[in-house]
């Protein structure tokens, strides 16, 4: 594989069951693990998923539900989002600021019971930059300017549909 992203992930604890963090990049234990079950023999087994030895057919067995709740319970958010963005500036080659539209927007995940994320997505490049969970009882202000302080922004033009007091907001 020419772009195998382990080498990228190597700082990432992997799970049981054969588990490695590429797969960790999919949110979610159920879609994780819905995820693992229709990737292809040849996927699984570059995984490292383990084989069930006591079939006629040897298949690969893709980690459980419960599996995956467990890797997320132990997972480093800003080491996974560090390796994300290695891999990306791999792929896509270093990101260059100057002239970028960097659109910043806050979103409640299906079925995560109130669990919002604040992100920002690079307009121009078609590229994630980062995202950060909004504290509980609070809003998305102050996790977009978390993730705003860890994106390269010189530059570039912000938008975002969040409303910012401008002085408390502003780069320095």
């Amino acid at each position: 594989m020419a772009h195998a992203p382990s080498r990228f992930f190597s700082q990432q604890p992997g799970g049981r069951d054969g588990v490695r963090p590429v797969v960790q990049s999919v949110p979610g234990q159920r879609d994780l693990a819905a995820f693992a079950r229709n990737l292809t023999r040849e996927q699984m087994k570059a995984l490292g998923f383990p084989r069930d030895w006591n079939r006629r057919i040897h298949r690969y067995i893709p980690p459980s539900e419960s599996t995956f709740a467990r890797m997320l319970r132990h997972l480093d958010n800003a080491a996974l989002q560090r390796a994300l963005q290695r891999w990306l500036d791999h792929l896509l080659g270093k990101r260059n600021p100057v002239g970028d539209q960097v659109s910043v927007d806050g979103k409640e995940l299906l079925n995560s019971q109130g669990v919002k994320v604040a992100s920002a997505y690079s307009v121009t490049h078609g590229r994630w930059l980062g995202s950060e969970v909004v504290a509980e009882g609070s809003n998305e202000i102050p996790a977009v300017r978390s993730v705003l302080r860890r994106v390269d922004l010189d530059g570039s033009l912000v938008t975002s549909t969040i409303s910012c007091p401008p002085k408390t907001t502003k780069r320095r």
